[in-house]
């Protein structure tokens, strides 16, 4: 289509209507009927404000103040056409038959449907055009693209050529009260107009100038054009006018050092990583326009942060801290990770940790994940070899004195770490009296980590009061001829008394508990607890205790498996209690999140025009495996976004909805918005969308090869033309038909439009007229033999002519019962 750019004078000032009902504005009566004809697929004025209010469909949070300019919001126009109105239609007045105003005893349209929440007038877009006059179909009008910047206009208004004067001049003549003139021109999605019918059959606006939101996706224009008599119309169209975007999302993973040391004497090291995401919403610059087209912060319905690498496995986790900047979020999280020994080598261990950060909005996420990994270096030092450790214990430590007392001394020796080199080939104890020279020994030999004995020794008390003193000794003896020692003392004391029973002494156990920090609803979670009471040795008993008591499954003894059926914040705690009575508690909080449907598409056949496209989402689920995908309730959306494309460009073999895949295919090239709605069991829904680019179906090029000049036999009398067809489809297709004509020059003078045409059918030459004839035969009577080389015999001498018409067939899968014969693409030699 030929576009031409013609000036407009006539610049009408462009309002945002607000999406936010003003309080205390009042509400016109449902039942009035006086300027209303009815309009037959509403029903409107049945429902009140408060019904409409509760189903508002737009999905925008810009706050503007509300002024009512004392006019009521108009319930009836909202029910029959889901625009916010305020006041009642009005301006010049056409009939229309069929229209959905009256005046009087007359049905048609008013110029204005009412007033917008900032008390500037609404265009009714099914007003019709003011130029009745002209015949020209509205598709073909000169639209003017931005009338504000335009040579007339300029000199009009006595403005200079600079764009930001042009612009804030005419901003103030034209009454703009938002902050910019939004300019289309960059829109990646294409402005369709969703019916047609009240463009005039338009179909497809190029351009235009944006006159305010109605929600997500819809949107009406003012188009501007001039009539060869100079005069300046516009009319206004409702339609898709932007897809919101979704503002960019990165994460950045920091460790607290970049290299950690275990030392010989440990046997576990903690690292702490941080997880930052920032959302760069640059709200602060935003004007009411680009808050109705962008997703911001006040869309945000949740925040999450991940880590992934050694002892920590990538779940999502709520962030600790939240920065609200002028332009952006930043949302935080550090990780403490205890990596052990047993989990690492000696020397150096390098580590990788991915970060992830998750922010999501209604129906759909945005991830980002960071483009480079960070390495954590930990440095493990080998622990010396053979470190020994003593303990001993004199029986009995409290006795009465008088005559000789037997106290036996009991040494235990241990080697921790022992790697086996250098090697042990002998252990050994030891134990004296504190005031001896002489010891007693126990030697064991081998390559031996532990060893115990016992040393009895009899002393003397001579009814006196005292405390007696034993040394205590361990010695490893390597085979280079070291050795290593441990000491320890202990002691028995006598008394004249008898000496008073050992107090019985209790310490309380120990409570753990173990749980994940936030789990999906319905998924099973391990919940494991317990105590110990290592220095009495007593038994415990457990008894579990979850705040909210909402939750499936049970807990006993280290735990179990259980699922919350609810999202929320719930506690979960664990008490132990030992033999004689003492207790200790543990707790910890489990955050359930939502199960939001995961969509995955499976995209196969071929992106070309009438071929066969598959998209398979039956590998999606329901975010939980107790909330599986309602297929029933799946809706897909396909819309067609290129210039010139409609909906009956796209045929599909399943229902659009209730459907796991789609088989499809495009009648025409283009790009296709694509988009699928799931909803779990659960009630929770998620949407996933994709733009599909179906190439055009190329045809074959027909071509052939022929030996320009013939020699007649002489024994024959005859002369044999061999001609080859090299005719190709250039996108892979198959040549499925070759038709061949030729004709004899039969006066020698070059023209062969009047002379007879014949057309080789099953195996013979057969006559079928002038050469007009042949370029309108119907190629479907022939039966071609779809032959690559033929022959032509004759005996006349002087020229001929050869022409060659070629039907491909696709080379790749299509959906037959909606091909006709027409989409098979052909070509011949007519005008080569």
């Amino acid at each position: 289509m030929k576009k031409r750019i013609i000036y407009s004078s006539l610049v009408i000032a462009m309002f945002l209507l607000s999406l936010i009902y003003p309080m205390n504005i009042k509400v016109k009566a449902a039942v009035d009927k006086t300027y209303y004809q009815g309009y037959v697929n509403g029903g409107g004025g049945y429902k009140t404000y408060t019904e409409i209010s509760a189903n508002w469909f737009f999905s925008m949070k810009q706050q503007y103040k509300a002024i009512s300019w004392g006019r009521p919001f108009n319930c009836e126009i909202y029910e029959d056409k889901g625009l916010i109105v305020y006041g009642e239609p009005h301006g010049e007045w056409k009939d229309v038959a069929g229209g959905y105003c009256r005046n009087g005893s007359r049905v048609g349209e008013y110029r204005y449907l009412g007033y917008t929440v900032d008390g500037s007038e609404l265009s009714n877009s099914a007003f019709p055009t003011d130029d009745e006059s002209s015949n020209t179909n509205l598709a073909t009008r000169n639209w003017i693209r931005y009338p504000w910047n335009d040579p007339e206009i300029r000199s009009q208004f006595g403005v200079s050529s600079n764009y930001a004067t042009i612009y804030n001049s005419l901003k103030t003549k034209i009454g703009d009260v938002l902050n910019s003139i939004p300019d289309f021109r960059e829109s990646n999605y294409g402005k369709t107009v969703s019916d047609t019918g009240k463009a005039g059959g338009i179909g497809v606006l190029d351009w235009g100038i944006f006159q305010s939101g109605l929600g997500d996706s819809r949107g009406s224009f003012r188009m501007f054009h001039k009539t060869s008599s100079g005069k300046y119309y516009y009319m206004t169209f409702e339609g898709i006018i932007q897809k919101k975007n979704y503002p960019p999302l990165k994460v950045t993973v920091t460790p607290e050092k970049t290299s950690y040391v275990m030392k010989k004497d440990e046997d576990q090291v903690k690292i702490k990583i941080t997880v930052t995401g920032t959302l760069q919403d640059n709200y602060s610059i935003l004007d009411a326009v680009d808050q109705i087209v962008n997703y911001t912060r006040n869309d945000v319905q949740s925040y999450a942060l991940s880590l992934a690498g050694k002892n920590i496995d990538g779940r999502e986790y709520a962030p600790t801290n939240k920065i609200n900047n002028s332009n952006n979020i930043e949302f935080t999280r550090t990780f403490t990770l205890t990596l052990y020994r047993k989990d690492l080598q000696d020397g150096n261990n390098t580590l990788t940790y991915t970060g992830k950060a998750i922010v999501r909005f209604p129906n759909s996420n945005i991830n980002a994940t960071a483009p480079t990994t960070i390495n954590v270096n930990i440095n493990v030092e080998g622990k010396e070899p053979g470190e020994p450790s003593i303990t001993a214990q004199a029986d009995p430590t409290n006795a009465k004195t008088g005559g000789t007392v037997t106290v036996k001394v009991k040494v235990n020796g241990e080697v921790n770490g022992y790697s086996g080199s250098p090697k042990i080939t002998k252990l050994t104890l030891r134990a004296k009296r504190q005031e001896d020279t002489t010891w007693q020994t126990y030697d064991k030999t081998g390559e031996n980590t532990s060893v115990s004995n016992t040393f009895t020794f009899n002393i003397n008390t001579n009814d006196n009061e005292f405390t007696q003193y034993f040394n205590c000794e361990f010695i490893v003896t390597y085979a280079d001829n070291t050795t290593k020692k441990k000491s320890v003392d202990v002691s028995t004391v006598f008394i004249k008394d008898n000496p008073p029973p050992p107090q019985e002494t209790n310490t309380p156990p120990k409570a753990y508990i173990s749980a994940p920090s936030y789990v999906v609803m319905g998924d099973d979670v391990y919940i494991s607890g317990g105590g110990t009471d290592a220095e009495d040795g007593l038994n415990v008993s457990t008894s579990w205790g979850v705040f909210p008591s909402t939750y499936n499954g049970t807990l006993s003894d280290n735990g179990g498996y259980v699922y919350f059926s609810s999202t929320g914040l719930y506690s979960v705690g664990i008490t132990v209690a030992d033999s004689k009575g003492l207790t200790d508690s543990a707790y910890t909080n489990i955050t359930v999140v939502p199960p939001y449907p995961n969509i995955y598409f499976k995209t196969t056949g071929t992106l070309k025009e009438n071929r066969k496209v598959t998209i398979d989402a039956s590998s999606s689920n329901g975010g939980s495996s107790r909330y599986p995908i309602n297929w029933t309730s799946a809706v897909w959306q396909i819309t067609p976004l290129s210039d010139g494309l409609t909906q009956n460009d796209i045929k599909v073999v399943q229902s659009l909805n209730g459907s796991q895949k789609l088989d499809m295919l495009f009648k025409k090239a283009g790009r296709y918005y694509v988009k699928l709605t799931v909803t779990n069991t659960a009630g929770y829904s998620s949407s996933k969308d994709m733009v599909l680019d179906i190439k055009p179906d190329d045809k074959p090029l027909a071509d052939f090869n022929i030996i320009k000049t013939v020699i007649r036999d002489p024994a024959t009398g005859t002369a044999t033309i061999s001609i080859q067809d090299s005719s190709y489809s250039p996108d892979g297709d198959i040549i499925a038909k070759r038709v061949w004509f030729y004709a004899y020059d039969s006066d020698n003078d070059g023209d062969f439009d009047e002379e007879t045409w014949y057309v080789l059918n099953n195996g013979a030459w057969q006559a079928i007229g002038k050469y007009n004839d042949i370029k309108n035969l119907n190629i479907d009577t022939i039966n071609d033999g779809n032959l690559p080389a033929i022959e032509i015999k004759s005996n006349k001498v002087g020229k001929y002519m050869v022409e060659l018409i070629t039907r491909e067939e696709f080379g790749q899968e299509t959906l037959p019962q909606f091909i006709t014969i027409e989409d098979k693409k052909t070509d011949n030699t007519f005008d080569h």
